[in-house]
Formats: structure tokens, sequence, C-alpha cells
């Protein structure tokens, strides 16, 4: 239904966010810098993806993709976070 569209049209947005998270972590992890407000800009994407998953109405196999997609995007954040320390 409309609830596992729903899902499946903010994990596709997760999936490019996650592609630059990559990119950050590439970065700050061999020495460079990324401006600040690149990182703070891609934690309130993620934000938005979780607050567009807490919107949803869910039950059964759709409620479990919903949580699977929370616990990703979570993860991303707190990755941003650590990218975040290491980068100031």
């Amino acid at each position: 239904g409309s609830a596992s569209k729903s899902i499946s049209d903010i994990s596709f947005e997760v999936d490019r966010l996650a592609g630059q998270v990559s990119a950050f972590e590439t970065v700050i992890n061999k020495g460079g810098k990324v401006e600040e407000k690149s990182l703070v800009n891609l934690i309130e994407m993620l934000m938005n993806q979780l607050l567009r998953l807490d919107a949803i109405i869910a039950d059964g196999d759709v409620k479990l993709m919903r949580k699977m997609q929370v616990q990703r995007v979570q993860k991303y954040v707190e990755a941003l976070d650590l990218l975040k320390v290491k980068n100031s």
C-alpha cells in the first residue's frame, strides 16, 4: 500500500544521503576537512527522513521495514556526529 511506497521513497532518499556520508567519511578519515555547514545540513536532511518515517502509520511487515529504516538513519546521524568531532 501507500505506507510501503512511502518507505521505499524514503529508503531511496536515505541511500542518496548515505553516499554523501561515505564521501565525507573518506575525506575526514584521510585527515582532510569538510565544511561544518555541509555536515550539519546532511544531519538535518537525515533528521527530516526520520520525521517522515515517524509520520507513517504502519503495522506488520511495513512496521518492520520502517523500523529498519529508522535504525539505519540513526546510524548515519551517529556517524556524522563523530565526523563533526573529528572534523573540528
